[in-house]
C-alpha cells in the first residue's frame, strides 16, 4: 500500500482534482483531519467508498479489497501543489478531466424525512411539494448539513418525532443551519445555532434569512460563532441537538449536559456504530442516559437526564 504522500496517476496528467483514499474507518479519518486542522470542507466531503455494492457484489467488502474499504476525502481547492500532509495512511488519487461538482450535482436527489423536504436549488422548479410539506432549498455544496448524510437524516427524523411547539432549541455545530431551521419550522419559539467555523456561520445566516420569512417568521433565531461552551446559561434548552463526530461529542459532553433543561432531550449523531458504547459511557458520567440506535455507519443517540428517567 502506498504511504500518505504517494500520488496515484503520475505527475503528467490533464486538469482534474485530487482525492485521498484511506483504509481507516471514516470516524478515525474525520478525527485525524479535525486534529490536524485540515480543510473544513474536506471533513464534510469524507465518505466511505463501497464500489463493490454498486457493481452488484456483496455489500461487505473483502478485507483485501482496498478500494471497497476506502474512506475518500476531497476538498475543492486541493491541487498538486497544496495537497496537505495527511495524518492517516492512504494514497492520493488524481481524478482526471471530470467536473466533481457537476458529477456530484447529477447524483443529488431531494431528501424527504417525514414532511420535511430538502431540495437542491437546481431541482426546485421540477420537484413538487405535498400537502403539509416543510420545504427547504439548500445547496449541498455550501457546508455540512443538507440531509444527504446519514447523520443529518438521523437528527432531522428525531426532530420530526419530537414535540417542539413552544420549545427552546440549541443546535451545536450547525453547518448550513438545517437542523436549527427544521426545529424552528416545527414550532420552536427560540433557536440558538452555533458553529466554530466562521464560514459555516456566514452560510447558515444567509440560508436562515432566506427561509425565515416563509417557514418560521415568529421564531427568535440566533446564529453565532462558537460551541457549546460559549452559550451562557441559564436559561437552559428544552432540546439540544449536536451532529458531530464522536471524539468531539465526548469532549464537550459536560457542556451539552449543562445546556439541557432537567426535562429536556439531547439529540446527537456523528457517532460511528463502533464507538457508540464509548459515547454512551462518556455521557453517563455527565448524568445523561443515552438510547442509541445504530445506522448503516452512524448511530443516533437520544438522551435525557438520568433523574428524569428515574422518575418515570
Amino acid at each position: 500500500m502506498s504511504d500518505t504522500n504517494t500520488p496515484v496517476g503520475g505527475e503528467d496528467h490533464p486538469s482534474g482534482y485530487w482525492t485521498f483514499h484511506s483504509p481507516i474507518n471514516i470516524d478515525e479519518v474525520a478525527t485525524a483531519l479535525l486534529l490536524a486542522d485540515i480543510a473544513y470542507d474536506a471533513l464534510s466531503q469524507a465518505a466511505t467508498l463501497r464500489p463493490g455494492a454498486s457493481e452488484g457484489r456483496e455489500e461487505t467488502p473483502e478485507e483485501t479489497d482496498f478500494e471497497s474499504q476506502s474512506t475518500v476525502v476531497y476538498a475543492q481547492d486541493w491541487t498538486e501543489d497544496n495537497r496537505p500532509n495527511m495524518p492517516v495512511p492512504g494514497q492520493w488519487v488524481f481524478e482526471p478531466e471530470r467536473d466533481w461538482n457537476e458529477a456530484w450535482r447529477r447524483g443529488i436527489e431531494p431528501v424527504r424525512i417525514g414532511h420535511v423536504l430538502i431540495v437542491p436549488p437546481w431541482l426546485d422548479a421540477q420537484i413538487s411539494s405535498q400537502s403539509g410539506d416543510i420545504r427547504f432549498i439548500i445547496d449541498p455544496g455550501q457546508a455540512f448539513g443538507t440531509g444527504h448524510h446519514e447523520t443529518t437524516t438521523h437528527c432531522i427524523q428525531a426532530l420530526v418525532d419530537t414535540d417542539l411547539n413552544g420549545k427552546r432549541v440549541a443546535d451545536i455545530g450547525t453547518g448550513t443551519g438545517i437542523l436549527a431551521m427544521v426545529a424552528a419550522a416545527l414550532g420552536a419559539t427560540e433557536v440558538m445555532a452555533v458553529d466554530i467555523d466562521s464560514t459555516a456561520v456566514r452560510i447558515a445566516r444567509d440560508i436562515i434569512a432566506d427561509h425565515q420569512p416563509r417557514l418560521f417568521p415568529n421564531t427568535r433565531m440566533m446564529c453565532a460563532q462558537g460551541s457549546a461552551d460559549s452559550i451562557p446559561t441559564p436559561p437552559t434548552f428544552d432540546v439540544v441537538v449536536a451532529n458531530m463526530i464522536s471524539p468531539v461529542l465526548m469532549e464537550i459532553a459536560n457542556d451539552l449536559a449543562r445546556l439541557l433543561s432537567p426535562n429536556g432531550q439531547l439529540i446527537m449523531s456523528g457517532i460511528s456504530n463502533q464507538r457508540a458504547q464509548e459515547v454512551e459511557n462518556a455521557f453517563a458520567q455527565e448524568g445523561i442516559k443515552l438510547s442509541i440506535t445504530p445506522g448503516v455507519e452512524w448511530a443516533l443517540a437520544i438522551g435525557h437526564t438520568m433523574e428524569r428517567n428515574d422518575e418515570r
